[in-house]
C-alpha cells in the first residue's frame, strides 16, 4: 500500500509546486503594475517612499529592469545600461529580468545591442536573462519573425516561457532576419593560417559570400538601392563583421532592415575592445599616449582611440588596399547617410550633413577619381572635436556608463 501512496504524494507535491509558481507569477505581475502605477505618479525629485521599497522587496521586484515605449540604442545605452549596472552592484547572484510588457517597438538597429547585453550579463551571472513581455502582442510577433526568440533561447542568452515562441499573428517579410555570424575559430581552416592578414582575407571572403546570400534580397527589396550602393553596403557589412569576428574574440551580431524610407544596419559584439585588439596586432595606440587633451578631458580617450583606428584604415586605403572601415564610412556619408561607431563611453557620428563634400581629407575629381589631400585624419579629428565642444552634440556623444565591445550603426536614406 505504501508503494502505491508514495507516487501519489509525489504527484500531488509536484502539482502544488506548479500551481504555486503560477500564482506567484500572477502576484508578481500585479505587483509590477502597482509599482509602475505609483512610480509614474511620484515626482522625480522625491526619494523612493518607504512603502514602495516594501512593495518592491515583498513582491521580489528589485530584479525587474523595466523598458517602455520605443526602445532605441540610446535607450539601451542610457536607462537600461544604468539599471543593469546598478542592479549588478547590489546583486551578483540572481540574474535580472527584462520587463518588456510596456514596450511598443524595438528599433532594428537596437536588436544586436540588446543581444550583446544579454550575452554579456548571462555570462556574468552564469544564467540566462529572463524576458517578460505581453503575450500575443505585436512585439512578440516581431521578435519571433526576425529569429530573436529562437536564437537567444537556443544560445542560452535569454530565457522566456515557451508560449512566447508561438507565432500567432502574421508573418513579417521573411527576408528581414538577424544575421548570426560564426566566431573566427569556427571556420574549419582558420586555425591553420598563421599570418593575420592572410587569415583576415580568408575570413573576409567567406563572410562576404555569406552576406551576399543573406543581404542582397534585403537591399533589393522595396525601393531598391542603386547597384553600386548595394555593392558598397555588402562590402561594408562584410568588413565590419570580419573585424568583429577576428579581433573581438567573441560572437558578433548584425541586423539589416530595408523599407521605403531607407536601409539601416547594425553590428555589435561584446568582445575585448578596440585598444586590446589593435595592440594585439603589434601596433601602438599612439594618439592616446602623452595626449594633453586627454589629460584635460579624460572622457575623450575613447574618441581618440576610435579616430586612430579610423586613421589606420584611411592610411591603408591611400595605399590602394582593400575596402575597410574608412571606406565604408566615406561611402555611406557621400551617399547622404550616416555612420556611427560606439566604443566604451563614446559614440562618434559621421553624418552626411557634416562630412559630405568635405575636401580637407579627400574628394572626387571630375573624372570620378578620389584625390587624397591629407596624410592622415587629423583634420577630421579636429572637426569632430570642435563639434563636441561647441555644444552642437552632433559629432560625439559621451555616455555615463561604458559597455565593452564595439557597436557600429549605419543608415542610408532613399533618394
Amino acid at each position: 500500500m505504501k508503494i502505491l501512496i508514495a507516487p501519489y504524494i509525489l504527484f500531488v507535491d509536484i502539482g502544488n509546486f506548479i500551481w504555486y509558481n503560477k500564482i506567484k507569477k500572477v502576484v508578481q505581475r500585479i505587483g509590477v503594475w502597482i509599482l509602475r502605477y505609483l512610480l509614474e505618479r511620484k515626482p522625480p525629485s522625491m526619494p523612493m517612499p518607504f512603502f514602495l521599497l516594501i512593495i518592491r522587496r515583498e513582491f521580489g521586484l528589485e530584479k525587474y529592469i523595466i523598458l517602455e515605449g520605443n526602445v532605441t540604442t540610446n535607450t539601451l545605452y542610457t536607462s537600461v545600461l544604468h539599471s543593469l549596472r546598478d542592479y549588478y552592484r547590489c546583486e551578483k547572484e540572481v540574474a535580472p529580468v527584462l520587463d518588456l510588457t510596456k514596450v511598443t517597438f524595438i528599433e532594428p538597429e537596437a536588436i544586436p545591442l540588446l543581444i550583446s547585453f544579454g550575452d554579456y550579463f548571462s555570462r556574468l551571472y552564469h544564467s540566462e536573462i529572463e524576458i517578460d513581455m505581453e503575450e500575443r502582442g505585436p512585439l512578440q510577433n516581431f521578435l519571433i519573425n526576425i529569429g530573436f526568440l529562437r536564437y537567444t533561447k537556443d544560445e542560452k542568452i535569454y530565457y522566456f516561457a515557451n508560449d512566447y515562441m508561438k507565432n500567432w499573428l502574421y508573418a513579417n517579410r521573411d527576408i528581414h532576419k538577424i544575421i548570426w555570424m560564426k566566431r573566427a575559430e569556427e571556420y574549419s581552416d582558420v586555425a591553420s593560417i598563421a599570418d593575420l592578414e592572410v587569415r583576415r582575407t580568408y575570413l573576409s571572403d567567406n563572410i562576404q559570400k555569406n552576406i551576399e546570400e543573406q543581404c542582397t534580397r534585403i537591399l533589393s527589396d522595396t525601393h531598391k538601392l542603386p547597384e553600386n550602393l548595394i555593392k558598397y553596403t555588402i562590402e561594408g557589412l562584410a568588413e565590419i563583421i570580419t573585424n568583429a569576428s577576428i579581433y573581438s574574440e567573441n560572437q558578433s551580431y548584425a541586423y539589416l532592415a530595408s523599407d521605403k524610407f531607407g536601409t539601416k544596419g547594425s553590428v555589435c559584439d561584446c568582445g575585448v575592445g578596440l585598444e586590446y585588439s589593435y595592440e594585439k596586432q603589434g601596433k601602438k595606440c599612439e594618439w592616446i599616449y602623452n595626449n594633453d587633451d586627454i589629460m584635460k578631458n579624460p572622457e575623450l580617450k575613447n574618441f581618440y582611440l576610435i579616430m586612430e583606428i579610423m586613421n589606420y584604415s584611411y592610411c591603408k586605403h591611400r595605399k590602394g588596399e582593400r575596402c575597410n572601415l574608412w571606406t565604408v564610412q566615406n561611402d555611406f556619408t557621400t551617399y547622404g547617410g550616416s555612420f556611427k561607431i560606439h566604443y566604451g563611453n563614446i559614440q562618434v557620428i559621421f553624418s552626411s550633413k557634416r562630412c559630405r563634400g568635405c575636401r580637407k581629407v579627400s574628394y572626387f575629381n571630375e573624372e570620378g577619381n578620389r584625390i587624397f589631400v591629407a596624410d592622415d585624419l587629423q583634420p577630421c579629428l579636429v572637426c569632430l572635436r570642435e563639434g563636441y565642444f561647441s555644444n552642437q552634440n552632433l559629432a560625439i556623444t559621451n555616455y555615463d556608463v561604458a559597455f565593452r565591445g564595439v557597436h557600429i550603426e549605419f543608415e542610408i536614406p532613399r533618394r
